[in-house]
């Protein structure tokens, strides 16, 4: 039976310095560090998609190695919703998650920028 799997999706805008989100990498190695014991102890699989955006996200969630359980999005965000750089509209992200059946844990973290 395969694992189940937690994929962990990052969007920064590195080359924009006002909007780079300085604490993103820390973020990341935090939730690798929480989640090492589980993954060791073979309990689950973890897939990371840096600079994410709809197009890897979807693919992340078709190429897991089993189910996802869970999904965890930090990046930016405005007063409309989550900001993926690649156009897709902001209803479609949501609208794919609810679909996933076997999702049962979605954290979002993301922060208004002003510029």
């Amino acid at each position: 039976m395969p694992k189940p799997t937690i994929i962990l999706a990052f969007a920064d805008y590195r080359t924009d310095r006002q909007q780079h989100l300085r604490e993103l990498d820390e973020e990341q190695y935090g939730i690798l560090q929480a989640l090492r014991p589980a993954v060791k102890a073979g309990l689950c699989t973890l897939e990371t998609i840096p600079g994410a955006n709809a197009r890897k996200i979807a693919a992340a969630f078709q190429e897991a190695a089993g189910p996802v359980v869970a999904f965890h999005f930090a990046g930016h965000a405005d007063g409309y919703g989550l900001m993926i750089d690649d156009g897709a509209p902001r209803e479609g992200l949501a609208a794919f998650l609810g679909k996933q059946q076997d999702l049962r844990l979605v954290f979002l973290n993301a922060c208004a920028t002003q510029g």
